[in-house]
């Protein structure tokens, strides 16, 4: 064994010539969440595969509206400060993280208020399933993502092998509590409460146990708590951007036409996912180097990355049928929507601008970049949902998604250049 790591030491040190990047670091802790994240992708396949099978698509469509509605109420809970807190414990400042925790309780308290407010708007309507809903929403907006900010505490730590095990632990419970729910009912409430309970619960745990083993100070990053929250008000369009195709196509095509729209784009959601991973071991590296160092070899990096994805996307192109065919029979007249929607897949490269944008405190940036490709999202879903159902959908999300990653790379350009 020793001799085939000394072996494939070498030849990473050696292919560091040519990424220009810090192989052995990338592949520790790419690999660990390259494990967590074939579990999660695994985890996501298991869910869609009980969804698509064992609820009737109108009820599928219903449990995503309400989950894409928690997604922007969740706004309120400062995403931007898990960024935030890792960027400060990279930099030697671990007492930021409790102070963030109790920041996004706080706030998550009007999210609670809002989803209450609409648990009203529909009883008043008359649709109980609704208002239930929103009001366990209610229940657990204040907690469940203030109890997930252990987990930047980890990333700034690069203790990427235990933020995963955390993480796939939380994903097996929550994937035996709602799949258990999905077999015995139908009932949306109770299949969002399976969903809730185990990643509350579970955070809760964890929270306590990174604090009391990884926390070594309390020592808070001066200005901290002020970039977590530019940050959170910098992803507020892009949150609403992110999940509005979905409201439009539950409001204007139906739930079971939602329904479908989650199948269609779930895979590439899970691609989506493990590149969002690999952001979190760049994030603390991109923190503490210069811009001038970074500019020295992200665009070499940038291209290694796009032919990358761009034969991923070649490869769901062709087999996309088949797995839809195997496994999603109910859904098998959307699988070229499914294809079409692969070509965003390339757009994913836009994760190496931001998470520098964001390491490098490009503040005034990030709000001028945001507000430009939220707007162009929103408008594109708005004009292309109404005129031409899910085909216009999801060419509005793929068109979004490319012109996005152009403006985050010529921004960088701008950044590195200044």
């Amino acid at each position: 064994m020793g001799y085939f790591r000394e072996k494939g030491l070498h030849l990473l040190h050696w292919s560091e010539q040519y990424t220009k990047t810090d192989m052995v670091y990338l592949a520790k802790g790419g690999g660990l969440l390259g494990l967590g994240q074939l579990v999660s992708m695994s985890a996501g396949f298991i869910m869609a595969l009980l969804f698509a099978n064992f609820l009737p698509k109108e009820v599928y469509g219903t449990y995503k509206f309400v989950l894409s509605v928690t997604a922007i109420l969740s706004i309120t809970t400062l995403s931007g400060m898990g960024t935030a807190v890792t960027r400060a414990v990279a930099r030697g400042f671990d007492g930021t993280m409790d102070e963030a925790q109790r920041t996004k309780t706080r706030w998550g308290l009007l999210g609670s208020m809002l989803s209450i407010i609409i648990a009203a708007y529909y009883s008043l309507g008359g649709d109980m399933v609704l208002a239930f809903s929103f009001f366990t929403v209610a229940l657990f907006m204040p907690t469940m993502e203030a109890y997930g900010v252990y987990d930047s505490l980890l990333q700034g730590k690069k203790e990427f092998g235990t933020s995963i095990r955390y993480a796939v632990i939380s994903k097996i419970l929550s994937i035996v509590a709602v799949g258990l729910t999905i077999v015995f009912t139908n009932n949306v409430v109770l299949i969002l409460l399976a969903y809730f309970l185990p990643f509350t619960g579970m955070r809760f745990l964890f929270l306590r146990r990174v604090r009391n083993k990884y926390k070594s100070n309390d020592t808070q990053e001066e200005g901290a708590d002020s970039f977590g929250k530019h940050l959170s008000a910098i992803g507020v369009l892009g949150t609403i951007a992110g999940q509005l195709d979905k409201l439009l196509v539950f409001h204007f095509l139906g739930a079971a036409e939602l329904a479908a729209y989650a199948i269609i784009t779930a895979p590439i959601d899970q691609i989506k996912a493990f590149a969002d991973n690999i952001s979190k071991i760049a994030l603390p590296k991109f923190s503490q180097q210069g811009a001038e160092n970074i500019g020295h070899t992200i665009w070499r990096r940038m291209a290694v990355l796009i032919v990358g994805l761009a034969a991923i996307t070649a490869v769901y192109w062709f087999i996309s049928p088949l797995v839809f065919k195997i496994f999603f029979s109910h859904y098998t007249a959307y699988t070229h929507l499914s294809q079409l929607f692969g070509l965003s897949i390339i757009s994913f490269a836009l994760f190496i601008p931001l998470q520098i944008l964001q390491a490098q405190q490009e503040t005034k940036r990030l709000y001028v970049v945001n507000i430009l490709t939220s707007t162009i999202q929103i408008g594109l879903s708005i004009v292309l949902v109404i005129s031409h159902g899910l085909v216009g959908v999801v060419t509005a999300r793929i068109i979004a998604r490319l012109i996005n990653a152009i403006i985050y790379m010529i921004t960088l350009r701008t950044a590195l250049q200044k």
